[in-house]
This record gives structure tokens, C-alpha cells and sequence, in this order.
């Protein structure tokens, strides 16, 4: 009978051996084929973009919009880059729109946009406009402009809406008091607007600038 037992545990023990030896293999070889497939690496999970389409700049809705040049100049209708336009005397100025700093204002009863325009009548002035649009049912309409400077140069435009009229925060590079206009500007401001009744109105900077 030890005998007999000793013969059935080493049967019983092989066949467990075989067991273990074959899931080992088998784990080993779905393991390889999962890399594999993975070109190396087990992947959990794989991000993907189900919206292949890119939305468009805030600017791009004043493709079109008409623009009273300041000064009486006339009207042109603004597109991205530089368009120009006739001047009294039968001399010619250009219209430049920045879209892609164009910003969108929304209060509780109408959206606006607020359009960076730089305007050169034929001078040596190059005028930068801020100009604020508001929505309506068939396009936007030019409700006012403020000007930002001379030759000055746009680093940012922010709205800040966390005031019962929104604010815009434009910031620019100009000169020292004492610079001509000529040269290059260097020094930074922030100039501050309020959006009320309607219209852009500054207001000085509350942030000590």
C-alpha cells in the first residue's frame, strides 16, 4: 500500500507540474502576442478626437462687418489683414483688423466683440482703434471705437467679467514721455475700458499700472 501511495503521489504531483509548467507557456505566449499587437506596450486605454473639425476665431464673425473709419474718412467693410480706402483729396489709407486678438463680451441681455483696428490715413500716424461690435439678428453692428495709440504695438486683449460691466484690459507697448514717436516702444501699459450703455469707455487701470 506505501508502495501503491507513493507511485499515485508522484502521478498526481507530474500531472500538477505539466499543469502549472502549460499556463505558464500559454500566459507567456497571449502576453507576447498583446505587445505584440501593441507594438510593444500593453495599452489600457486609447485617447481619441471624435471632433475632427477646428472652430473658428472670435474675429473671423466680422468677415464683412462694416467699419466707419474715424476721422469721416468713409466705410469699408473689415476682412483679415489690410484693406484699403480712400482719403479726402484723392489720397489712399489702409485699414489693418487684427482678428485673431478679437474678443468676445457677453452680458446677460447681448454679446459684443471688441476688434483691434489700426488705421493709416496717409501719414506718419498709424493709429490702433479698439472697436466694439455688438450681435445682432443679421450680423454685428460698430456701436463706438476708442483709440489705443500711435504706432503703439498690442501685446494682449482680455475681457475681465467679473464686474457688474465688463472690462477690457488692453495691453501695449509705447514710449517714454519724452520719446519721439519714432521710436520704437518699448515701454509696457495697461490700458482699461468699461463696457457701458453700449459703448467702450476708459476708466483708469485698477491694477496700479
Amino acid at each position: 500500500m506505501k508502495k501503491s501511495s507513493k507511485i499515485l503521489a508522484g502521478v498526481v504531483g507530474g500531472i500538477v507540474f505539466l499543469l502549472v509548467v502549460f499556463y505558464i507557456v500559454s500566459y507567456d505566449n497571449e502576453a507576447e502576442i498583446a505587445d505584440n499587437e501593441n507594438g510593444g506596450v500593453e495599452v489600457a486605454e486609447v485617447a481619441t478626437t471624435t471632433n475632427p473639425f477646428t472652430l473658428p476665431e472670435p474675429g473671423d464673425q466680422l468677415d464683412g462687418a462694416r467699419f466707419n473709419v474715424p476721422g469721416g474718412a468713409g466705410e469699408i467693410k473689415l476682412k483679415k489683414g489690410v484693406v484699403d480706402f480712400a482719403t479726402a483729396g484723392n489720397s489712399s489709407g489702409t485699414v489693418a483688423y487684427l482678428s485673431a486678438n478679437t474678443i468676445e463680451i457677453e452680458t446677460d441681455i447681448q454679446a459684443y466683440l471688441a476688434a483691434p483696428v489700426a488705421v493709416d490715413s496717409g501719414g506718419t500716424g498709424n493709429f490702433l482703434y479698439l472697436v466694439l461690435y455688438e450681435k445682432t439678428a443679421t450680423g454685428f453692428n460698430q456701436l463706438n471705437d476708442v483709440l489705443l495709440g500711435d504706432r503703439v504695438v498690442l501685446l494682449s486683449l482680455v475681457v475681465d467679467e467679473s464686474y457688474n460691466n465688463p472690462r477690457v484690459l488692453a495691453t501695449i507697448l509705447e514710449r517714454e514721455l519724452d520719446e519721439p514717436l519714432a521710436a520704437e516702444p518699448t515701454v509696457e501699459k495697461v490700458l482699461t475700458f468699461e463696457l457701458a450703455d453700449g459703448e467702450l469707455v476708459s476708466i483708469p487701470t485698477p491694477y496700479g499700472q
